[in-house]
């Protein structure tokens, strides 16, 4: 299932972002620092794909609790049916293509 899978990539992103906190950092040697900096380079990666995972586990769990209630598959912001080639490729749309496209442009102005 989609959900555990995400939980999981979550859960092992987090160990390996402990390492970058770990109190050894404190206690780096001058020739040790640059290799230190370039590891500051993986934790932000490790951040970043953390906040993505957990977008998607948000969104899964969402989908999921709207299976359940009956309102899966309808967009958030009109009440039309969602097509279904959409949620083939994007399970947890919220909003039919349309709307998506509308809101999306109200955010970026």
């Amino acid at each position: 299932m989609e959900e555990r899978r995400l939980a999981r990539e979550k859960e092992r992103l987090a160990k390996e972002d402990s390492v970058f906190h770990s109190e050894e950092r404190a206690a780096l040697k001058p020739a040790e620092f640059v290799d230190e900096a370039t590891e500051g380079i993986s934790h932000e990666q490790l951040e970043v794909e953390q906040g993505i995972l957990s977008r998607l586990l948000m969104e899964t769990r969402l989908a999921l609790t709207k299976m359940k209630i009956g309102k899966y598959g309808i967009c958030e912001n009109c009440g039309e049916p969602i097509d279904r080639a959409r949620l083939q490729v994007y399970p947890q749309a919220r909003y039919c293509l349309d709307c998506e496209k509308k809101l999306s442009l109200r955010k970026g102005a």
